[in-house]
C-alpha cells in the first residue's frame, strides 16, 4: 500500500537571496554566464574560419571571471544561480504579458508615489492593497511591482496599464502623485518585441531590488481576466461608445 508522505518544503531564504544581490554574486554569475554563451559562439567561428582573436579575448575573460568566485562560499554561489534562474522565468513571463498588452492596446507606463501622511501612518501592505485597488478600478489590465528610490529609498510603484477611456485622472488617485510616458510603437514586429523586452526587464529588476532593500519576498502584481472588462474594452475600442456590463 502507498504511503502519502508530505514532502518536507525548504523556506527561502530571503536573507541570503538579499545578500547575493547585494554583494554582487549575482551579477558576477550572470556575467560569466553571458560570456560563456560568447565564448561557445566565438569557438564555432574559430573551428569554421580560424578567427582566433575573439576566442582568445573571450577566453582570457572567462578565466579572470571565473577567479573572481574565490570571493565568494558555495552557498552564495548556489544561491546566485537560483537567483538568476527564478530572474530569468520570471522576465519571460512578464515579456509574454506585456507582449499581449501591447499588440491589444495602447499602454501606458506609470509611476505612482505616496505622500509623506500615506506613508506615515499606514504600512507596506496596506499601500499595496491602494495600489492594486486604484490599477483596478481605472484600468483594464495592468502589471505593477514596487520600487524603492535611489536617494532617500522612498517607496512608490511602477505599473505597465490599459488604462480605461486611455486616460488616467490624477483626481482618483488620492495617495500620492502619478507621472505617466504613453508607449509610443510602431507597427513593426520587432518594435513589439524589443519594447515588452525592455519593459519587462525593467518591472523584474524591481523585484530583486525589493529583495534587496526588504529582505523578504516580493511578488509583482498582476492584473486578473475579466471577461466582462474585456468585452467592453473591445467594443469600446472598436465602436467608440461607452459600454459597461451588467
Amino acid at each position: 500500500m502507498a504511503l502519502n508522505i508530505p514532502l518536507k518544503t525548504v523556506k527561502p531564504n530571503y536573507e541570503l537571496k538579499a545578500k547575493v544581490i547585494e554583494n554582487g554574486c549575482c551579477a558576477l554569475m550572470r556575467k560569466i554566464s553571458l560570456t560563456k554563451w560568447k565564448l561557445g559562439q566565438a569557438e564555432v567561428n574559430f573551428m569554421n574560419n580560424g578567427e582566433v582573436d575573439q576566442f582568445v579575448k573571450l577566453y582570457s575573460l572567462n578565466q579572470k571571471l571565473s577567479s573572481r568566485l574565490e570571493d565568494y562560499d558555495p552557498e552564495e554561489i548556489e544561491e546566485s544561480k537560483k537567483v538568476n534562474n527564478a530572474s530569468y522565468c520570471r522576465t519571460k513571463r512578464l515579456r509574454n504579458r506585456v507582449m499581449a498588452m501591447l499588440k491589444k492596446d495602447e499602454c501606458i507606463f506609470l509611476t505612482l508615489t505616496f505622500k509623506n501622511s500615506v506613508l506615515n501612518n499606514t504600512n507596506e501592505e496596506t499601500r499595496k492593497k491602494y495600489i492594486k485597488r486604484f490599477l483596478k478600478e481605472t484600468c483594464y489590465e495592468y502589471i505593477a511591482n514596487i520600487d524603492y528610490g535611489k536617494k532617500n529609498e522612498r517607496e512608490h510603484y511602477h505599473a505597465v496599464v490599459i488604462a480605461k477611456d486611455n486616460k488616467i485622472d490624477n483626481a482618483l488617485y488620492s495617495y500620492g502623485s502619478i507621472n505617466f510616458e504613453r508607449v509610443h510603437l510602431r507597427s513593426d514586429e520587432s518594435d513589439f518585441e524589443n519594447t515588452s523586452k525592455r519593459l519587462s526587464k525593467y518591472v523584474n529588476k524591481l523585484t530583486n531590488h525589493a529583495i534587496k532593500n526588504t529582505v523578504r519576498q516580493n511578488r509583482v502584481i498582476y492584473s486578473r481576466y475579466n471577461k466582462k472588462m474585456e468585452n467592453e474594452r473591445i467594443l469600446k475600442k472598436v465602436f467608440g461608445v461607452d459600454i459597461q456590463f451588467v
